[in-house]
């Protein structure tokens, strides 16, 4: 493997590396957010690639604007569940919050209830 697994890039939460053995053929490697809601949309065949595309951080601008509005839309949409990680839309915020706070520089905002 190429090095430590960096924090997640969107809420700060540690990553792990998951073996992925869903298809026929040799085992495939993904990085995961511990968090449950960020994760790599890659799989890689080799654990190395898989931790070396974790550690590369988007543009920071970039990401900052995206975050802004995907926090924009929570804030203006009606609660909803999100059952598949077990989340609603209160928590995401949260989420979305601390990653542009850690994006900005700034102090993480508290987590919320």
């Amino acid at each position: 493997m190429s090095g430590q697994i960096k924090p997640c890039h969107i809420c700060g939460s540690a990553a792990w590396i998951r073996e992925v053995r869903d298809l026929p053929g040799p085992p495939l490697y993904q990085v995961r957010c511990q968090n449950g809601v960020c994760v790599s949309n890659y799989a890689w065949q080799n654990a190395g690639d898989a931790v070396e595309a974790w550690n590369r951080r988007p543009d920071d601008a970039a990401m900052l604007a995206a975050l802004r509005l995907a926090q924009q839309a929570l804030n203006t949409a009606k609660r909803f569940k999100v059952p598949s990680v077990a989340l609603d839309s209160y928590q995401i915020a949260i989420i979305v919050d601390n990653a542009i706070s850690a994006a900005a520089g700034a102090k993480s905002p508290t987590s919320g209830p």
